[in-house]
């Protein structure tokens, strides 16, 4: 009589599995398995798995009591496995990724010598959400394959949710036999006991737990070498942390040079990904710097880019550049063989914020009021307002750290100062408006700001003014953002406030665009009343616009701002506005008001024992006084300006040493003025932001007079570099002002050159710019009536500024001025010359 036979424990696993639905693969991922291994199991290549493998493929399964004891039974009916020590064989087993790794060459040149030092045993890759740690984790393996020739095993952690089964995983994605009588961990410690292995635990930022089970597989193992990818460190003693920055974006600064685009790896790989949904897609000059902006607004992230990447199909660049300000509504819809945390930005993100405790969670929330990055103490003043004495946040921002959440930037001489990816932003954001507590989280970060602002508005121009320039560059989003929230909150005052203090900065900084947008907006507003607050706005948003020779604006908002400063008592205002209200008539032409602004300004700020205002009033008589061609008093006036300023304002002390420069150069002394010119442009130098110097309207203003100390000494090739220069940094900035000197100085070259025609063309598109502003006309670096001084050449300059002078008084002259085509025709000779490369002669 035939006995039935017993299923073998590859048959029944065969039979489970179909019962399920399931394949291979599909159970293999269930189990946290290799596909390879359930495959040797049902073949019976394999005879005999260890209990914890029948644990995994049981759950997998979803058996019950009676089928997992079946499986168990016929697991037993299996003989034994070879008592040796097998070998790892997962270098046959690492996933291929589907496309070319992009922009990344110095990570791997880093990460090859790090992988190939004998003191690196574990290496661990964190970084954000998106930032692609995987992908670099996998090229750098295969670069460094020489390094470990017994092979290298990629164990993807994900589906492992139980710490206590990483070591498991690990054993089967290396194809370990089992040893009977053994432990897994003693199995695992045999089995690479002499080999030059590479283990890549991917995703290990879940399992934390786990991390001492690497550490002792590193003790037991000296061959091998455990590279890990994690959102957060393992915080081992063998650890050595990689943290994977963002890739390289374009520096807008600077005009864009489109030719040179695909070499930066933030647009290199937004077009290989482009490219790959829409082959004909192509980078060009109309949409260079747009692609610039989006890799730019989505600060390098991989995973940001290439999901943006995808849109081309449907949408412009310049329709994802406008929808980025909401970046996690458009980045979705990955690639459907990705995991599904990897399809779109917000899982990514969601991943990383779930792995957080609630109190980490709420700390990350309260951060999305800050833009732009805050320091220990900023956190410390909005995040932990009831924190005890001695208490402070700086523990939940070294966990957000350690979990790739927050980044530390800065000199840490200076402080810690942390950012956070816009995209964490905008989701802690929208967590942070479902919490109860917004609002009075948003309120401290206003209350802080305001109070920093007016701080800075008191001590800027003093001796600290260079650490006061730097902060503000830091918080210059914390300080707009604060402003915009109590404006939209009802407290418009402390908004005016708050933006009435950062005149100096947006002088200093050049930011009278920015500065005249963010106060009239301010202004437009309901009135808070005639208030201190309105009155300093007032004053700061017409100083701004004299300075960018909007005259008739500035006009009317330095006369309502001088009112309300004297109605309110408030003599800074009083002081500004009487300055730049002389200003405005000196540029106009009317000295006698000059003059009697100016001497107000004198006054008032030297009974208010005002230093700085008062060297800023001295240097604006003093170019009066140019003007009207009394060089002398001119001189008397800058160099107490200069020796007022040198004691108490690095940032205005640089204007009257340019003065005196210019002056020198009058009194045909070249090697003086270049002295008291390049000291200018040292201190500017050390005031500089971390954006190019060039931006800046200061040095634009010096380097013009160094381009007449050029001309003056003959040096005609050289004098056109230093003025072509400037066209740029002034149209930046807006100062048409500036954009007539330098076309005035460039025409003087022409004239040197013996071009009378272009030197006329010139000089005519220098004047049309000065009659739409209403500024007065005068040669360049003089005033209207100075004379010529003995010894200094004049280059034609007063013959072709005399002609033109003449040609004024003609009929329709002054309509061709302001005729729209006119303009036009200005700014056409304007752009020409910012795109020459020299001065035809």
């Amino acid at each position: 009589m035939d006995v039935e036979r017993s299923p073998s424990f590859g048959e029944l696993l065969r039979q489970f599995r179909r019962t399920a639905g399931l394949t291979q693969e599909e159970l293999a991922e269930r189990a946290g398995l290799r596909m390879r291994g359930i495959s040797d199991l049902e073949q019976g290549v394999k005879l005999r798995p260890r209990p914890e493998t029948i644990g995994l493929l049981a759950n997998a399964l979803g058996l019950a009591a009676a089928q997992r004891q079946h499986l168990e039974a016929a697991r037993r009916r299996s003989p034994p496995a070879s008592p040796g020590p097998t070998t790892p064989t997962g270098s046959d087993h690492r996933p291929v990724p589907p496309t070319s790794l992009i922009g990344r060459a110095p990570e791997l040149t880093t990460l090859g010598a790090l992988l190939g030092s004998p003191a690196v045993r574990l290496l661990t890759l964190t970084g954000p959400p998106g930032i692609g740690k995987t992908r670099l984790a996998l090229a750098s393996a295969e670069r460094s394959q020489r390094d470990f020739p017994d092979g290298v095993a990629f164990v993807d952690l994900m589906t492992i949710a139980d710490p206590a089964l990483v070591l498991t995983a690990t054993a089967h994605t290396c194809g370990l036999g089992d040893l009977p009588g053994y432990s897994l961990e003693e199995s695992m410690h045999r089995s690479f006991a002499v080999k030059r292995f590479l283990l890549i635990l991917d995703n290990f930022e879940h399992v934390l737990a786990a991390a001492p089970r690497v550490a002792a597989l590193l003790a037991a193992y000296p061959a091998l070498t455990v590279l890990t990818t994690s959102r957060a460190r393992l915080h081992l003693r063998a650890e050595q942390v990689f943290p994977v920055p963002p890739l390289s974006i374009p520096d807008l600064t600077a005009p864009v040079d489109v030719a040179s685009l695909p070499e930066n790896p933030a647009v290199a790989l937004f077009l290989g990904r482009a490219r790959a949904v829409d082959p004909d897609f192509a980078l060009d000059a109309e949409n260079g710097a747009v692609i610039a902006e989006i890799c730019v607004g989505l600060e390098g992230l991989p995973l940001a880019l290439e999901l943006a990447a995808t849109w081309v199909t449907l949408l412009t660049p310049e329709a994802i550049r406008d929808r980025l300000r909401h970046p996690l509504a458009l980045l979705t819809a990955g690639a459907r063989d990705l995991p599904a945390r990897q399809q779109s930005l917000r899982e990514a993100i969601t991943w990383s914020y779930r792995l957080l405790a609630p109190s980490e969670q709420a700390l990350l929330r309260q951060l999305s009021v800050f833009v732009g990055g805050f320091s220990l103490a900023a956190v410390e003043a909005v995040c932990s307002p009831e924190a005890k004495p001695g208490e402070s946040a700086l523990a939940g921002l070294a966990t957000l750290v350690d979990h790739s959440l927050l980044r530390q930037v800065g000199d840490p001489g200076a402080g810690p100062r942390y950012t956070i990816l816009e995209a964490i932003r905008e989701f802690s954001l929208e967590q942070l408006s479902r919490d109860d507590r917004a609002y009075d989280a948003h309120a401290r970060h206003a209350s802080y700001f305001l109070a920093l602002a007016e701080s800075a508005g008191e001590e800027g121009l003093g001796p600290r003014a260079e650490a006061w320039l730097m902060r503000l560059d830091q918080e210059y989003g914390n300080l707009r953002q604060a402003s915009t929230w109590l404006a939209e909150h009802g407290r418009t005052e402390d908004s005016l406030r708050l933006a009435g203090s950062l005149w100096w900065y947006w002088q200093a900084r050049s930011r009278f665009g920015d500065a005249r947008a963010w106060l009239d907006s301010l202004l437009e507003r309901p009135a808070a009343g005639r208030t201190r607050g309105r009155a300093r706005a007032l004053a700061a948003v017409g100083a701004s616009a004299t300075l960018q020779a909007d005259y008739a604006s500035a006009q009317t908002r330095l006369s309502e701002g001088l009112a309300l400063g004297r109605e309110v008592g408030d003599g800074y205002v009083v002081i500004l506005a009487l300055i730049c209200l002389g200003r405005v008539a000196r540029e106009q032409g009317d000295f006698p008001e000059a003059h009697r602004r100016l001497a107000q300004a004198v006054c008032v700020a030297r009974a208010r024992a005002d230093d700085a205002l008062t060297g800023v009033a001295l240097n604006y008589q003093g170019h009066l006084a140019q003007d009207e061609g009394d060089l002398e008093q001119a001189w008397h006036l800058q160099e107490e300006a200069v020796a007022t300023l040198r004691r108490q304002s690095k940032i205005l002390v640089t204007a009257p040493l340019g003065a005196v420069g210019e002056l020198a150069l009058w009194r045909g002394d070249c090697a003086l003025a270049r002295r008291f010119l390049e000291e200018s442009l040292v201190v500017q130098g050390s005031l500089a932001p971390r954006r190019a110097l060039d931006n800046r309207r200061d040095t634009a203003v010096d380097r013009c007079r160094l381009g007449f100390i050029e001309l003056e000494e003959g040096r005609l090739e050289r004098a056109p570099v230093q003025f072509r220069q400037n066209l740029t940094i002034y149209r930046v900035v807006g100062d048409q002002r500036g954009i007539a000197k330098t076309l005035e100085g460039l025409a003087c070259v022409a004239a040197a050159g013996g071009q009378r025609e272009r030197a006329g063309d010139l000089v005519r598109a220098a004047a049309t710019l000065r009659t739409a502003m209403h500024a007065l006309s005068r040669p360049p670096s003089t005033g209207a009536r100075a004379p010529s001084r003995p010894g200094l050449r004049d280059h034609g300059r007063e013959r072709v500024f005399r002609g033109v002078r003449q040609s004024g008084h003609e009929p329709g002259f002054r309509a061709r001025c302001i005729d729209p085509s006119s303009l036009a025709s200005g700014a056409r000779v304007a752009a020409s010359h910012a795109r020459a490369g020299k001065v035809r002669k």
